[in-house]
């Protein structure tokens, strides 16, 4: 991006990883960041938002523009709920139009150790990960989640990790303040092997995790290589960290394998829904049920399709009743806690 730079674009520091994608060149996964407790500044994390959801400008090839209308959506969101922007510059990038301010301009901009508002760490390791006081601390609730992370991470992730923090202290009485939760971020390599395309690297994915209130701790999956075998590998990963409770998506595709391999380790299983919509339905016999509504479910891929809903017969909720509950959710937390400053920071 040094044609960027010099012509003061606004995508002059935008992540290596970011700009490959968007061009459909491979992407480079490279873990070493992680394990010096790095990750992407949140000015970095801004000026990938408004990159993902205005387009770059390449030299040779012109306007690169957002690759759907949902997913420069979903982007947006995901800025607006962890405070990258506000309702104003939310609506200035669905128009496509470019902000100026507090983006990276420089490579150098784009990781940090540090930030007076930083509560959750980074890890190269889940074994480093499950080192961390946090972690360790007596009589604390571990809660661990993993997936196939993959690029900004939409409201229902969000919402499933509030959800299953909402259960346990709800159903089991265990206060917030006891609950540490743990997300590992499968990597590159791992997300193509359940054949899905990786939309960015691992660091920008452990990085847009950590900002996520609900998350104290994030670390890469680790490897099982390309002869592995993912079950062998999870019962070792499981075995090491022992968590109190595992998060599994009642529609997770490998929910029977996860749960089954969980209870093996004495682990307890939640089980909420993962995402998409659900809505409560009553029976004959008097009982209600969620049932997912038919369509196509919010998840990452359908994002960037542009096929969660359909767009031509005019709005539906599919969509925006996931936004609409995380919204609320952005409203409480900032009435209770207050907006958290990435940017203006006050001089001592």
């Amino acid at each position: 991006m040094e044609w960027a730079r010099q012509n003061r674009m606004p995508e002059m520091a935008v992540p290596e990883s970011l700009v490959s994608w968007m061009l459909q060149e491979h992407i480079e996964d490279d873990l070493e960041p992680l394990k010096y407790g790095l990750r992407y500044s949140p000015q970095a994390i801004r000026t990938m938002i408004t990159s993902f959801m205005c387009g770059i400008y390449h030299p040779d090839r012109g306007y690169v523009g957002p690759k759907s209308f949902q997913a420069a959506l979903n982007a947006g969101i995901y800025g607006l709920f962890n405070d990258f922007i506000d309702k104003d510059e939310f609506n200035t990038l669905m128009e496509r139009r470019i902000l100026r301010t507090d983006l990276c301009e420089d490579h150098a901009d784009i990781l940090t150790q540090e930030h007076p508002l930083f509560h959750s760490r980074v890890y190269g390791t889940m074994e480093g990960a499950s080192l961390d006081p946090k972690w360790l601390m007596p009589g604390s609730c571990k809660i661990f989640f993993n997936g196939t992370w993959n690029g900004f991470p939409h409201p229902g992730h969000m919402l499933y990790l509030d959800a299953t923090l909402g259960e346990l202290n709800l159903n089991m009485g265990i206060p917030y303040e006891k609950m540490v939760v743990m997300v590992a971020c499968e990597q590159n390599q791992e997300i193509e092997h359940w054949g899905k395309v990786p939309f960015c690297d691992t660091v920008a994915r452990a990085s847009l995790m950590s900002y996520i209130p609900y998350v104290d701790l994030v670390a890469p999956s680790g490897s099982w290589g390309k002869e592995g075998d993912p079950d062998l590998h999870w019962q070792y990963k499981l075995g090491l960290i022992r968590p109190d409770f595992i998060s599994v998506g009642i529609d997770d595709p490998y929910h029977d394998r996860k749960v089954q391999r969980a209870e093996a380790l004495g682990i307890k299983v939640l089980k909420n829904y993962r995402h998409g919509a659900w809505m409560p339905t009553p029976h004959e016999d008097g009982s209600l049920t969620m049932e997912r509504q038919p369509g196509n479910v919010l998840s990452s891929t359908n994002l960037m399709n542009d096929n969660v809903v359909d767009l031509e017969n005019g709005p539906d909720f599919r969509l925006t009743q996931p936004i609409n509950h995380l919204m609320a959710k952005k409203q409480i937390r900032t009435m209770l806690y207050g907006r958290r400053e990435w940017f203006n920071i006050p001089q001592e």
